[in-house]
């Protein structure tokens, strides 16, 4: 038996989808994976045995904090050490870059393994649903929402710098792309002054990433972004730390599907301010 790592490529990303439906039993946005290969292209890997692929995982850098993400072995290649290799490489480029803190959302089942390497766990990660048409909410009155027309407009400098100071790194890049891919896909939430306080971006079939300071705010922005078209009804990936996310999402129709737990290796400190992330853009990103 060979194992051998090699840099994932657009070429891969349809073996890539494959072996996360296999690992995960759901499928794999091939969409979400071509992002993260634009985004990081030296930071994603494929792992073969004897030339059969069997293995995926990757890491995108924001300077000083990093995510790893679509870490995934084919069930008819497990216990063979895979994971480790794949997770020690990525680990190794975060040491070269000068990454102070990788962050990732572990499975129970993978758990273990980030142990293993340095990872505690310091929050969870919640996987909201939307199982129906949204709630009808009246808008909130206190604040007025508009939506970003798109990449470099003054909207998406106002999205940056919310983002973060919420997410605790400078993700403009992500930004960017997100509202190129969609543009008017963003909602920002301004004070009476005219200040930007909380934003959205509306994915395919998720909402993220977001953040907001209140309940208010939060409520403001699901009230605007759940009027845009999902190709599905769309999730919400919510930190557990979010401790005012779970009434506003209940009432407009989202229940609690299924949690992560949220582990870092590092300084947990240079994380940002999770108690006002609404949505992660992904896993894979954070």
């Amino acid at each position: 038996m060979t194992l051998s790592l090699s840099r994932m490529t657009a070429d891969d990303v349809d073996i890539a989808a494959a072996i996360a439906l296999a690992a995960y039993g759901r499928p794999y946005s091939r969409h979400d994976i071509r992002r993260y290969l634009a985004l990081q292209p030296d930071g994603w890997l494929m792992a073969r045995i004897d030339d059969a692929p069997a293995g995926i995982g990757g890491i995108t850098a924001y300077g000083h904090h990093a995510v790893v993400g679509l870490m995934a072995t084919h069930p008819d290649f497990q216990r063979r050490g895979i994971a480790t290799s794949v997770l020690g490489t990525l680990l190794a480029y975060a040491d070269a870059w000068g990454v102070r803190a990788v962050a990732l959302d572990a499975t129970e089942e993978g758990a273990g393994l980030y142990r293993r390497h340095g990872f505690v766990q310091v929050d969870r990660t919640v996987v909201w649903g939307l199982t129906g048409s949204p709630v009808a909410r009246r808008a909130q009155r206190s604040a007025q929402t508009v939506v970003a027309e798109g990449a470099g407009t003054t909207e998406l400098a106002a999205i940056a710098a919310l983002d973060a100071e919420v997410f605790g790194a400078n993700r403009a890049r992500l930004m960017a792309r997100l509202l190129e891919e969609g543009p008017g896909r963003a909602c920002v939430v301004r004070d009476r002054a005219g200040q930007a306080s909380a934003y959205a971006v509306a994915q395919g079939s998720r909402v993220g990433p977001a953040a907001a300071g209140s309940a208010a705010d939060g409520a403001a922005l699901l009230d605007a972004v759940l009027k845009l078209h999902f190709n599905e009804p769309p999730r919400i990936l919510v930190p557990e730390r979010n401790h005012l996310a779970a009434a506003v999402l209940q009432a407009r129709g989202f229940v609690r599907q299924r949690s992560t737990r949220y582990m870092v290796r590092g300084s947990a400190t240079a994380l940002g301010n999770r108690s006002h992330l609404l949505g992660l853009a992904s896993f894979g990103l954070g």
